[in-house]
């Protein structure tokens, strides 16, 4: 009986304890902004374009005379419990935007912009 009372004791400090918490947030890759993805003009923006104004693409990949550039960008909200001893990176929440364009004879023949929240 006095194991119950106390493991019930203990459960409810860590309890209380646990609920304090800090969220932190974790970027993997360039930021990736819609307004800067429509700017691109099918037929009209060229390689170079793309390039100057996103960066070194994530992947690069060539077939059937297409290169596709891929960017992508991940945001994570990281909780954290006791002042930041404990993470927690499963519940906290994740944010990927990933911009993917066609290339075709050094011009933007099409791009998808999809931004995906878990």
């Amino acid at each position: 009986m006095k194991k119950i009372v106390f493991l019930a004791a203990l459960l409810a400090l860590t309890a209380g304890c646990s609920t304090v918490t800090a969220k932190t947030t974790k970027a993997e890759g360039a930021k990736l902004e819609k307004e800067a993805a429509l700017k691109l003009k099918p037929g009209i923006t060229s390689r170079e374009a793309v390039i100057s104004a996103f960066g070194a693409p994530a992947e690069t990949v060539t077939e059937n005379g297409e290169e596709r550039l891929k960017y992508v960008y991940t945001e994570k909200q990281i909780k954290s419990y006791f002042g930041g001893t404990i993470q927690d990176e499963v519940t906290g929440g994740k944010e990927t935007t990933t911009l993917e364009v066609v290339i075709k004879n050094n011009i933007v023949d099409s791009y998808k912009f999809k931004k995906i929240e878990e």
